[in-house]
């Protein structure tokens, strides 16, 4: 009797532990109503409890082994690698997985062996040119500003960044504005991405607000804005 009652409390514990994870809602709730199943066998089938509580255990172990393989495998995999779950891009720089502030750090693998394509004013052209393969001027002129809003809304936030660190790639006075921005956590200059396919493309189109913000979204996608205008 006691035996059984640890069991249950076990099963119990393991549909808790289930309910309290990040396992998706439908895993979440096929486990727990098998959790709960198994409960009222082992109530009724008395003899046949360590069954039970057996096919269970092979089934969570199952599950376990596909979610490790699915979720965790790839930080293994990438030895010293992190990952953002926003972009869904690997990198090296723990800063940039946990976006503390200086996710520009993303910036040298974005660029890294890709041309670029930006506007005449840009206010990032000595930071780009210093990463990139090669920089293009757009021809095609867009007004921009009336543009930025919806941009920040429809495209992937990476988040705040540093760019003032990078002091030799600026003027003085662009110095001065970025260091002011950086005071205040609603102005600090952000990073904002079309989707994770930015990572897979060889052109890219880099583009900039008043407030140093940095919009970056493929050649193909900038084309397709184009011809919305």
């Amino acid at each position: 009797m006691i035996k059984k009652g640890i069991s249950i409390l076990c099963i119990f514990i393991i549909n808790l532990f289930t309910l309290l994870s990040k396992y998706s809602i439908i895993i979440k709730g096929s486990t727990i109503f098998l959790g709960t199943i198994i409960v009222i066998l082992c109530l009724v089938k008395r003899k046949m409890v360590k069954l039970w509580i057996g096919i269970y255990a092979t089934i969570m172990i199952i599950l376990n082994i596909v979610c490790f393989s699915r979720l965790h495998y790839v930080y293994i995999t990438a030895s010293n690698d992190t990952y953002n779950k926003n972009t869904k891009w690997m990198t090296t720089q723990t800063d940039y997985t946990w976006n503390t502030g200086n996710c520009d750090v993303i910036l040298s693998s974005i660029f890294r062996d890709r041309i670029i394509h930006i506007p005449h004013d840009e206010k990032y052209t000595e930071y780009i040119c210093y990463y990139s393969k090669d920089v293009c001027l757009l021809d095609d002129q867009i007004n921009y500003e009336i543009k930025f809003q919806h941009l920040q809304e429809k495209f992937i936030s990476i988040g705040r960044m540093s760019p003032q660190i990078s002091s030799w790639l600026w003027s003085d006075n662009k110095l001065d504005e970025l260091s002011e921005l950086r005071q205040n956590y609603e102005t600090t200059p952000r990073i904002y991405v079309s989707s994770e396919y930015v990572a897979d493309e060889s052109d890219l189109v880099a583009v900039s607000d008043e407030g140093y913000n940095l919009y970056i979204w493929t050649y193909e996608e900038y084309e397709k804005m184009l011809d919305e205008v």
